[in-house]
């Protein structure tokens, strides 16, 4: 039988000390038939020499010149690969000699399993190993593998609970499922495995075949504005329809013991009953995305009578319940969130989701940013689009930024628009205002200049828009901007 070439992703940034014992590890495994695709982060420290000075057929290799952050190089090396299956490694862990043989043998016997997993041997600094006393990190890699709606059901409640450097994955599969995350910043690995589950049976390998390096303070990192933002926002994007592909049999698999209702449920009473396992989540990082999916899932069948019927005459939600989720959206990360409280005003919010709800608002969406920007339209488009049919257009206008931003800007919203089929026109500010009656602007972005605030306001001291009661709402800003006109 001819032997499947495997692709090992390796990403390097700083690890000279430690970058040695992971190439060997790989390059020395008893499964011969592997490519090594390795990108180095603009490593400063000589681990691109240490890299360099490997002679071996089997590396495929870049070097960044300069740190192009940890999406871009990954990306690098990603698309170096060409096997049928891939592997991934840090430059400071390192795999067990036979842990891609293994791996392989389970997958080329089992071609219905997508991936195979292993336990995960944790090492701190210096190599010595750490037992599984350490609760975060035990809880993240060494678990028996019970069924595919357990960890359905495990990831719902508890986070992600595989570990990235311990899967061998078909390549197909692993590639369908990344062009479909790229709205993420920080969850990419749990929505990469939720969907895996979904799709595929895995199987765990109750053996330790890689040792993953846990360096003082990995755990625990400083939040910032910005990465508490990319938090909240990518909890909300996976849990807003963390039920809407799910097999009915790994729904019932994985939560039939916390239905309120048993037995085989119709389409009204399965809804229900994922609202009530919404209100029932209260992890830490997922608790308010949740009661925002549960809201967002009422008012996206609030149509349907049978199912209104069924919410409050079979299981007893009431307006009041519906109110409390509307007020209650996000007030909890608020108060986590504490001094950063500037990155999401809570009654703002709110107040910004009733617009996008009013039939009687024309809305336009001002972005000025790629990055943040896709990423909270991604958010509202995945929410149910025809709850937001009252989106009239988006808007790019704003003369301070560079023509090469402004022309990527275009061609990523306009892919991404394509994409999602949303047929939603991309105009210029004053076309929002005079062709499309916008009287609701959203302003998507992390920084307000004077040239956009002088573009919007000299279009509104218009006589024909100013008798439109305007409102501008600025989302996502360190500084509160918000026009009440």
């Amino acid at each position: 039988m001819k032997e499947p070439l495997v692709s090992v992703i390796l990403t390097s940034y700083q690890h000279y000390h430690y970058i040695d014992k992971t190439i060997d590890s790989i390059l020395n495994q008893t499964y011969k038939k592997i490519e090594l695709c390795v990108s180095d982060n603009g490593s400063q420290d000589g681990s691109a020499e240490l890299i360099k000075s490997y002679k071996d057929d089997r590396i495929k290799s870049h070097f960044f010149k300069e740190n192009q952050g940890v999406v871009i190089n990954f990306r690098k090396s990603l698309s170096m690969a060409t096997g049928k299956y891939f592997s991934f490694s840090g430059s400071d862990d390192y795999y067990d000699l036979t842990k891609i043989e293994k791996q392989v043998k389970i997958l080329e016997d089992n071609p219905e399993l997508g991936a195979v997993f292993s336990y995960v041997q944790v090492i701190d600094a210096d190599g010595n190993k750490i037992e599984d006393q350490n609760a975060e990190l035990s809880r993240i890699t060494n678990h028996p593998y019970k069924s595919r709606g357990d960890y359905l059901k495990r990831f719902f409640f508890e986070g992600t609970v595989l570990n990235f450097q311990s899967v061998l994955i078909h390549a197909d599969l692993y590639n369908d499922i990344q062009d479909t995350s790229s709205f993420l910043y920080i969850y990419t690995d749990y929505y990469l495995w939720t969907q895996l589950i979904k799709r595929k049976p895995i199987q765990m390998i109750e053996e330790k075949l890689v040792y993953y390096r846990a360096h003082s303070g990995a755990i625990s990192r400083t939040a910032t504005p910005m990465s508490l933002s990319h938090l909240i926002n990518d909890a909300y994007m996976i849990m807003s329809d963390y039920f809407d592909d799910m097999p009915i049999n790994l729904f019932y698999e994985g939560f039939g013991d916390m239905l309120i209702k048993k037995g085989d449920l119709n389409s009204d009473e399965v809804n229900s009953e994922i609202i009530y396992l919404y209100l029932q989540n209260n992890h830490k990082n997922f608790k308010n995305a949740c009661r925002a999916s549960a809201f967002h899932k009422i008012c996206s069948l609030k149509h349907v009578k049978s199912f209104l019927h069924t919410l409050v005459n079979e299981y007893y939600f009431t307006e009041n319940d519906i109110d409390s989720l509307k007020i209650n959206l996000f007030i909890s990360d608020i108060k986590s969130i504490g001094k950063y409280n500037d990155v999401v005003d809570t009654k703002r919010f709110t107040k910004t989701f009733d617009y996008l709800m009013n039939p009687y608002n024309r809305v336009g969406i001002y972005l000025t940013d790629v990055d943040i920007a896709l990423r909270y339209f991604n958010f509202l488009a995945r929410n149910k689009p025809d709850q937001f049919n009252n989106i009239k257009c988006m808007v790019i206008d704003n003369n301070s930024i560079p023509i090469i931003n402004r022309d990527l800007l275009l061609n990523t919203l306009q892919y991404n628009l394509n994409k999602m089929q949303m047929k939603i026109p991309v105009v210029n500010i004053k076309q929002a205002f005079h062709e499309y009656g916008v009287n609701v602007l959203m302003i998507i972005s992390y920084d307000l200049n004077n040239e956009l605030i002088n573009d919007i306001e000299s279009i509104l001291n218009d006589p024909k828009i100013k008798k439109n009661n305007v409102r501008v709402i600025k989302l996502i800003s360190e500084n509160e901007y918000l026009y009440e006109l």
